[in-house]
C-alpha cells in the first residue's frame, strides 16, 4: 500500500499524560535558541472548529461520536490546507511540528465510532516524515494528569488502556509506510527525552 509522506512534517503522539505537549514546548524553545525557523502547532487547532472540539472534550457540549470524528477531520483539513497551513509551510521548507494528528483520530475515534469511518475521513491526509510515539503505561499517565482541574471525557484509565493498545496496532500498520517512527520511552527524565528528540529530528529541522 502506497502512502503520501510529507517532508518536513513531524508529529508527537501518545495517550494523555505522556508529555507530548511539554516536549513540543521544549523543542520550540530549543529551535528559538538555535535560530531555527519552524512552525509549532497542535490538534485540535485554535480555529473555531478546534474550539468546538475542545468544548466537547471538556464535556460541556453534548455530541455524537461520529460527529466528533467529522469535526476532527474538518479541523485537520483546514490545518493542512488553509492559508499558512501545514502543507504550504513544509513545501516552503519550513518544518512543522504538531502535537497530535491523524493517529489520535485513528486511536480515539476508532474506538468510539469504528475504524471504517475514521479511516475514510483521514485516509487522504499525508503522513508526517517523522512520528514520535511517546510510550507510557496508562496507570503512570493517569497519575500525571490527576492534578488537572478539568479532566477531558477520554481521560480515564479504562479508556486510555484501550487507546494504548490501539496506538500499538496503528504503529504496526504503518511500519512500512515510508514514515520514520521513533518510539520514546516516556518514563525517562524530560531532559533526556528532550535531547533524544533533538538528536533524532535535527537534520529535518536544519536542512
Amino acid at each position: 500500500m502506497m502512502f503520501d509522506v510529507l517532508k518536513k512534517f513531524i508529529v508527537f503522539e501518545g495517550i494523555d499524560g505522556t508529555g507530548t505537549t511539554t516536549q513540543l514546548k521544549r523543542l520550540e524553545a530549543h529551535c528559538e535558541t538555535e535560530h531555527i525557523t519552524a512552525y509549532f502547532t497542535c490538534e485540535p487547532t485554535d480555529s473555531e472548529i478546534g474550539k468546538l472540539i475542545r468544548a466537547i472534550l471538556k464535556g460541556t457540549i453534548p455530541y455524537h461520536a461520529e460527529t466528533l470524528a467529522y469535526l476532527f477531520a474538518a479541523d485537520r483539513a483546514e490545518h493542512l490546507l488553509g492559508n499558512n497551513g501545514i502543507i504550504n509551510s513544509c513545501k516552503n521548507n519550513i518544518p512543522v511540528i504538531s502535537d497530535r494528528y491523524i493517529f489520535s483520530s485513528l486511536a480515539y475515534q476508532g474506538l468510539t465510532c469504528g475504524d471504517a469511518l475514521v479511516s475514510r475521513l483521514n485516509g487522504h491526509f499525508p503522513l508526517p516524515e517523522l512520528l514520535f510515539y511517546f510510550s507510557l503505561e496508562p496507570e503512570t499517565a493517569e497519575a500525571r494528569i490527576a492534578h488537572r482541574d478539568i479532566k477531558e471525557i477520554f481521560e480515564n484509565l479504562s479508556f486510555q488502556s484501550k487507546v494504548k493498545q490501539k496506538f500499538e496496532t496503528i504503529l504496526a500498520h504503518y511500519g512500512n509506510s515510508g514514515m520514520n517512527i521513533h518510539i520514546i520511552d516516556a518514563t525517562k527524565h524530560p531532559d533526556v527525552i528532550e535531547q533524544e528528540i533533538w538528536e533524532t529530528c535535527q537534520d529535518i529541522l536544519i536542512h
